[in-house]
């Protein structure tokens, strides 16, 4: 329940920063790290950056870079990173 509530909060973050840097290049870089990424299921992480893309755009060759402790790695979030 808490992360469903993280999430919901962050993708309104997102949105909200979206709205204040109106029109630009869009991200040449998305970093997740601080042992976040560990406490999500796939699905969810899958969305978060989808969320995120769709907010700012990505740029070609934008590097999506996940700082995650490999003891907590599923097949699922591996493949929802790919």
């Amino acid at each position: 329940m808490r992360i469903a509530a993280y999430l919901e909060t962050l993708h309104r973050e997102i949105d909200l920063w979206a709205r204040a840097l109106g029109a630009h290049d869009g991200m040449a870089h998305l970093h997740f790290g601080g042992g976040s990424p560990n406490a999500l299921l796939a699905e969810d992480f899958k969305d978060l950056v989808a969320h995120a893309s769709r907010a700012f755009g990505l740029r070609p060759g934008a590097e999506i870079a996940v700082e995650i402790d490999p003891r907590g790695l599923t097949p699922d979030f591996i493949h929802a990173m790919a």
